[in-house]
Order: structure tokens, then sequence, then C-alpha cells
């Protein structure tokens, strides 16, 4: 008798990440204050979760909804906030 190997389909979540002068404009300022501001508070909030799958400077991407994916730099390792962008105006 053979085993089995047992697989994990895992469909990527659709989102797009985009630099600081979209996100800012976005947002209303410009990408210094979002990187300063924004940026860093969202950083901040996620950091456990961040240090544990090994992500020091996050991408952001937003799904269709504005919700927050935090990404490497490859986009490998994701981290969906569930928080609207708006959350931190």
């Amino acid at each position: 008798m053979t085993a089995k190997r047992k697989t994990k389909s895992q469909k990527k979540p659709d989102f797009t990440v985009y630099d600081a002068d979209y996100l800012g404009e976005k947002l209303g300022m410009d990408r210094r204050k979002f990187h300063r501001e924004i940026k860093s508070r969202i950083i901040s909030d996620f950091q456990k979760e961040l240090q544990d799958i090994g992500i020091r400077n996050p991408d952001i991407g937003l799904d269709n909804n504005d919700i927050i994916y935090l990404t490497d730099a490859t986009h490998r390792k994701i981290y969906k906030t569930d928080l609207n962008i708006n959350t931190y105006l």
C-alpha cells in the first residue's frame, strides 16, 4: 500500500501592490507624509505578524475593497490585515 500525499491547494489572494505616490494620492497626501505617518503606523500595528512571517519592510497592496495586504518584495509572503486603508486616515 502506498501512502498518498495530501496537497493543500491555496488560491493566491487578488490584490495589487501600489507605490507610495499612488497610496499617498489615494489618501490625499504626498508620498513623504504617507511613508512617515501611514505606512509606519500600519507596520507598527502588524509588527508581530510581519516578524512571524519574516517581512521587515512590507510592500502595501490593496484589493478591490481597499483591504490592506502586506507582502515582501517577491510577493511570496503575504499577510492580509482585514483593515481598509481608510482606517488610517
